[in-house]
């Protein structure tokens, strides 16, 4: 599994911790749900914080973090999953 930002990163989410892949399944269920990218922050900036508390300074270095920023500004059309996530959802 696969994520794209916008600006071409992409980060393996098969190296994910079961407790990384429940935040991530969390931030996209939220981004689904969101009708606007005020409406993502507004639902989602809370936990965020307390995780980036919990896990200190090199938060801002950790893939998590830069897939919710991405979230933060992505149009809502554009998916960054790859289509091997896509299908593994769908089998």
């Amino acid at each position: 599994m696969h994520y794209q930002t916008t600006n071409g990163q992409e980060y393996d989410l098969s190296r994910f911790t079961s407790t990384e892949s429940l935040l991530f399944t969390w931030l996209m269920l939220e981004y689904d749900e969101s009708k606007s990218p005020k409406d993502f922050i507004e639902k989602t900036a809370l936990s965020v914080l307390e995780v980036v508390n919990n896990y200190g300074p090199k938060v801002k270095e950790h893939p998590l973090y830069e897939i919710y920023l991405d979230l933060m500004i992505r149009p809502k059309e554009i998916k960054g999953l790859s289509e091997d996530f896509l299908e593994e959802k769908v089998l």
